[in-house]
Parts: structure tokens; sequence; C-alpha cells
């Protein structure tokens, strides 16, 4: 079995972009027990995106 992790963006890196395409409110979480992402050391990034 192969481990391995790919990691497409940094935290905060697509930020901009998701204001620019009008969302007002990004919450970033490293779990899907909404525990705030707070370094890149996390396995994912949950965005939670409103206007």
């Amino acid at each position: 079995m192969m481990d391995f992790q790919t990691r497409l963006y940094e935290l905060d890196e697509i930020n901009s972009c998701l204001y620019d395409i009008g969302f007002t409110k990004l919450s970033v979480y490293s779990s899907y027990e909404k525990v705030i992402a707070e370094n890149n050391q996390t396995e994912k990034f949950l965005y939670e995106c409103s206007f």
C-alpha cells in the first residue's frame, strides 16, 4: 500500500480566488468537526464559504 499526500494549495492561498468570485465570509477547517486550520501541517482544508 502506498501512503502519500498531494497538496494543491497552502493555507490561505485560495482565499483571494474565493473572495474574487463573490464569497464574503470564509472559514477554513482541518476536519469535519470544524477544527480551525492553523497551519499547513493538516492533511486537508475544508472551506465553508458564504455570501
